[in-house]
């Protein structure tokens, strides 16, 4: 399905695609719409940055940039109140299959995928910026400390396994 502006979808249908033609989408919560629809679809909107008013809430295009370097499209949710807001990177994007930012399977598909050792999201940068600010925001993917402790033991794993001369 081609989206427009009369598109809505659930969030996990939309794609890098749809990212590029309409890089900011939001929910689609209250509406009268089709049998079937719920709290979980978006739509697209024309909005070329991310607008500062009383609240909204919307999922942006965005990168992620994994620990051994390659980029990734992944999506976020941003939330506004006023002048405060809040991002949560929420999905990279594997042949158009969204995958959960921080999930352990994520890790394993993206290091088999790389051919990285645990190789992970680890920073994200938003591809539009918010209203009246010059540069898209970024920051750290957060991890989990249980997801910190298992990373570090499967590094010291490798590091120590014996090599055979």
């Amino acid at each position: 399905m081609t989206s427009s502006l009369s598109t809505r979808k659930t969030v996990y249908q939309v794609t890098r695609e749809d990212f590029a033609v309409y890089p900011i989408w939001e929910w689609a919560i209250g509406e009268d719409g089709a049998e079937g629809e719920d709290e979980s679809f978006v739509r697209p909107t024309l909005l070329t940055s991310i607008p500062k008013r009383e609240f909204g809430q919307f999922v942006v295009a965005a990168n992620s940039k994994l620990r051994k370097g390659n980029l990734m499209p992944a999506c976020a949710e941003v939330t506004v109140r006023g002048d405060i807001a809040s991002v949560n990177p929420m999905s990279i994007f594997l042949n158009d299959r969204h995958l959960d930012i921080v999930a352990p399977e994520t890790t394993r598909a993206l290091s088999y995928l790389t051919q990285e050792v645990d190789n992970y999201p680890a920073t994200w940068e938003l591809n539009v910026p918010f209203e009246g600010e010059a540069i898209a925001r970024y920051g750290r993917v957060p991890r989990s400390m249980g997801l910190q402790l298992l990373a570090m033991w499967r590094r010291l794993k490798i590091v120590r396994q014996p090599s055979v001369v």
